[in-house]
């Protein structure tokens, strides 16, 4: 088969390898899972998916982040479908500590919807706004109220209102001290609150409406408020009235923020009904400085977040498209303006979407969410300084290396490299991933690319092979050899093939199956090797110099009523076990083409396995659960129910020192402690 050298330098440490610590203190919901048992949590690598971040913020300290999940699930209008589907809210808050990169502590918010965040500049409490359930009707009322972000318990609120009374659009804003708030609605009026006791202070508006965008001064007396018609006004809290307005001629200012100093704000304008260009105003005088819009594409952008510097000279401002489908990759701009001449400093693409919280500390901007957890970029310059970049997708391929590490992959082109807890390195690929191995001897990598090819790592970092299958569909398994004299490799098109870990040169293909092979594996003699297929079935073909063994007959095992997802041989090599998607986990006799035992539980299919010693085997399954069997009885000996943290393990490994990680939809990590007083290090591991 002909076959093409690509370049050796195939591989590329990412330069942004910020470090990226693991998470030691556990959130409550998954404290459960760190209790005695045959399998233990003991920490989790990698941030988890957010996966609808809304009205999320930072603390102005920038030591917190709180990011909301909305869980919520309305029913449709048809009062029949009310019965059979109610209204269920529900939100949870992420609360991230930036300095360990952590969030030591989830909120669950059962029968709320949260649609705001606002933190103290503290970060120890927070004012959330949003909708709740009462259970009288199918109606939903508004809410504001302050929860203590230390010890996750809602402390007052200040306000619930029927929505069929009050309009609930307004804004609201937190004090810089925490200890007030101030909330304007239309049927609520414009009110100070003292979070504390809960009593409010109502501020005089006249025959004005009350303001539709609200901004504290950090001398915690004082709050901007602007109405409908643009007319921004100082509010004073002691005299309970507004001391100066300006702004007059200024028409559809829907929100502001202040500068750190108070000395300047700057006004969002709404055009067909986005925010579209932005104002900066000096708030002494009442005077307008600047204009803030991009040149190009005005029509179709719009000012999603603005926030100073902590000088107020620079205004930092994201703009994307308001219309953007969901699945498009997101073209955003973050610019940074001279605040005095409305010159643009710097510009970057950004992949962030809708508001994300952002905060600045000294020359650094953290930017929340989108879709990272955290970035950090130079005020000055506009150089990325740091990404809490992890997995951005499901962890589907995980294996351990023989200094204890452990490399995962996703479906981004990134292969992650863990030790220690953290991220040690990031190996960039040219495509993404769709199967990765170690070898035997737990020292060199096999990575297979969406564009059909391999690349072979050498021991001690040598130089990566890079190898042209040409495969005619995805790469689906690979393997070693005993000694790593040969790599294999699976696909969808139904083949098998072999390659020379010398120079990557190609040995032989193998075909048999009817449909795509899914998983390979090599027996611990190196004279077998075992695919398993979508045809059900699962073939040990005799091996000799890597190629076909004429002299051996292939051998088929057959049993399985759907595809064949997972497989490993048995330390001795006597057995195989295998997982397919019929449910079922099977131990065959294979020398004699016979099934042994099988084992059944899952409640949807098996997706990998790992053996864990000649009694127990541990497996995953898309029912969310990893769990531990006896191979002799077909037993179930333990298990962790993901399913209570929305999770589903997806991959499975063991280092040398007998710790197992599981990989998971939820982009994270589990570093799980095996207690079986009869496990072994160093067993087998399957895709």
């Amino acid at each position: 088969m002909n076959h093409r050298r690509l370049p050796l330098i195939l591989l590329m440490w990412c330069s942004l390898t910020a470090t990226v610590y693991a998470q030691d203190k556990l959130p409550p919901r998954l404290q459960s899972f760190a209790q005695t048992g045959p399998m233990r949590l003991t920490r989790i690598l990698g941030t988890p998916e957010i996966q609808r971040v809304r009205g999320s913020g930072f603390s102005a300290d920038g030591s917190r982040l709180v990011f909301v999940e909305d869980m919520s699930i309305f029913p449709d209008d048809d009062e029949a479908q009310k019965v059979i589907s109610p209204i269920k809210l529900r939100s949870r808050l992420h609360i991230w500590e930036t300095k360990t990169r952590a969030w030591p502590r989830e909120v669950d918010l059962l029968d709320k919807s949260i649609s705001s965040v606002l933190v103290s500049n503290d970060g120890k409490s927070a004012l959330l706004i949003g909708t709740m359930h009462p259970g009288k009707d199918w109606l939903i009322d508004t809410f504001v109220s302050v929860i203590n972000l230390d010890t996750g318990k809602v402390v007052r609120t200040l306000i619930t209102e029927d929505p069929r009374k009050s309009s609930f659009s307004a804004r609201f804003a937190f004090g810089p001290d925490g200890k007030n708030a101030v909330t304007s609605m239309s049927g609520n009026g414009l009110k100070v609150w003292d979070v504390k006791s809960g009593i409010p202070t109502t501020i005089d508006i006249g025959k004005d409406l009350p303001p539709v965008g609200v901004a504290y001064l950090p001398n915690n007396k004082q709050f901007l408020g602007v109405d409908v018609n643009g007319i921004v006004r100082l509010y004073d809290i002691e005299i309970k009235k507004f001391r100066r307005q300006f702004g007059t001629n200024e028409k559809d200012i829907g929100n502001m923020v202040a500068s750190r100093d108070g000395a300047r704000l700057i006004a969002f304008h709404t055009e067909s009904f986005v925010s579209s260009y932005l104002t900066v105003w000096e708030i002494e005088s009442g005077k307008k400085i600047t204009l803030l819009r991009p040149e190009k594409g005005v029509a179709t952008t719009m000012v999603s977040t603005a926030i100073f510097s902590e000088d107020g000279k620079t205004v930092l401002s994201v703009w994307v498209k308001p219309d953007e489908a969901p699945d498009a990759v997101p073209s955003s701009k973050l610019i940074a303006w001279d605040a005095d001449t409305g010159k643009i400093r710097w510009s970057r693409t950004v992949p962030y979407r809708a508001r994300v919280p952002c905060v600045v500390k000294g020359n650094e901007l953290l930017i929340g969410g989108g879709p990272n957890p955290v970035d950090v970029w130079s005020v000055n310059d506009g150089k990325l300084v740091s990404s809490w970049t992890e997995h951005k997708s499901p962890v589907n391929l995980i294996a351990a290396t023989s200094d204890g590490s452990v490399i995962s992959a996703g479906h981004e082109p990134t292969i992650f490299v863990w030790g220690n807890g953290r991220v040690a390195n990031r190996v960039v690929q040219t495509d993404a991933v769709t199967a990765l191995v170690v070898s035997r001897d737990a020292k060199s990598w096999l990575v297979a690319g969406a564009d059909g090819s391999l690349r072979h790592t050498p021991p001690d970092n040598g130089r990566s092979i890079g190898i042209a299958t040409g495969h005619k569909g995805t790469i689906t398994g690979l393997a070693y050899s005993a000694k790593s004299t040969w790599l294999y490799s699976a696909s969808e098109d139904r083949t098998v093939k072999t390659w020379s870990t010398i120079d990557g040169g190609a040995i032989a293909t193998l075909e048999g199956h009817s449909e795509g092979v899914n998983v390979i594996a090599v027996s611990p003699d190196d004279r077998w090797l075992a695919s398993g297929s979508s045809d059900a079935t699962i073939r040990l073909w005799p091996i000799k110099g890597g190629k076909l063994d004429a002299d051996r007959d292939i051998i088929v095992l057959e049993g399985h009523t759907k595809a064949v997802a997972c497989l490993a041989f048995s330390a001795d090599g006597k057995s195989l076990i295998t997982g397919s998607q019929d449910r079922s986990v099977k131990v065959w006799d294979w020398t004699k083409a016979k099934c042994v035992r099988t084992i059944v539980g899952h409640k949807n299919w098996v997706t990998s396995l790992l053996v864990i010693d000649a009694n127990t085997v541990l497996t995953t399954s898309d029912d969310l659960t990893a769990c531990l069997w006896n191979l002799n009885t077909g037993k179930e000996i333990g298990q962790v129910d993901f399913g209570i943290v929305g999770d589903c393990p997806r991959c499975v490994t063991r280092t040398t020192d007998g710790r197992v990680f599981l990989g998971t939809s939820n982009w994270l990590i589990y570093e799980m402690e095996l207690r079986l007083p009869q496990s072994k290090a160093g067993s087998a591991s399957s895709k």
